[in-house]
């Protein structure tokens, strides 16, 4: 089975950071995101610099990890039974697609984005009271390896990934996952409106396995659950 998570290097403190991979890195301080808190190293001199900025995060963690040039962002979903994933890449050259201006689009799920989900889903255990119903997988997608035809004559031209639909660079290329994300994982605009009813369903349906009612000659019984219908 393959799972492939991008290797950190994890600091509590500045006094323990020390990194030993590949260059570029790139740096996350604390607890930030949405694309704060991340700096890109080129070399181990100016990580050394960055070695002086630690202190002044408040004795906050930090990780690092090898830099990947990427084609893009993945973002798989997983809401009890129902997928999703979603590939972004940015229009504005920035080598961070969840910062500026990016172009996000929904993409086919394939066996093994599941086979992600389902092993994430049971980091806590495979006793169903212990899996998690609702999360998200992050991962940076590298480019296909170009062939001999996509090779450019003019070398400033851009990299032939570039004119790849979003389906097709999910598909082809490698994508090494960066975090999972539980219950605070962000929503589609797109599809917002489809998943809260996805989520509102799960959580009426937990709730009626857990949570017998009675019926008029007291007997409990197993509630049905139908967020479609529901109106508070």
């Amino acid at each position: 089975f393959d799972f492939p998570l991008l290797p950190q290097t994890f600091a509590p403190q500045h006094t323990s950071f020390f990194y030993g991979r590949s260059f570029p890195a790139v740096v996350k301080f604390g607890t930030a995101h949405a694309g704060f808190g991340k700096l890109k190293i080129p070399d181990h001199h100016a990580m050394e610099d960055v070695r002086t900025l630690l202190p002044m995060t408040s004795h906050k963690y930090c990780t690092a990890e090898p830099f990947i040039e990427a084609a893009g962002d993945l973002r798989l979903q997983r809401i009890g039974q129902h997928y999703r994933a979603f590939f972004r890449r940015s229009t504005c050259g920035a080598w961070k697609t969840n910062t500026q201006s990016a172009v996000l689009d929904e993409v086919d799920v394939t066996p093994q984005m599941v086979e992600w989900l389902e092993a994430a889903a049971s980091m806590f255990g495979r006793d169903p009271r212990n899996r998690m119903e609702i999360l998200t997988i992050d991962a940076v997608v590298s480019p296909p390896p170009p062939s001999a035809e996509d090779a450019p004559a003019d070398p400033n031209a851009p990299p032939a990934h570039w004119g790849m639909s979003a389906k097709e660079l999910a598909k082809l290329s490698r994508a090494h996952i960066l975090e999972v994300n539980g219950t605070s994982s962000g929503l589609s605009p797109d599809t917002a409106a489809e998943d809260n009813l996805a989520i509102a369903e799960l959580v009426l349906d937990k709730l009626c396995q857990m949570l017998p009612v009675a019926t008029d000659d007291a007997e409990l019984v197993p509630c049905t659950s139908d967020a479609a219908s529901f109106n508070p």
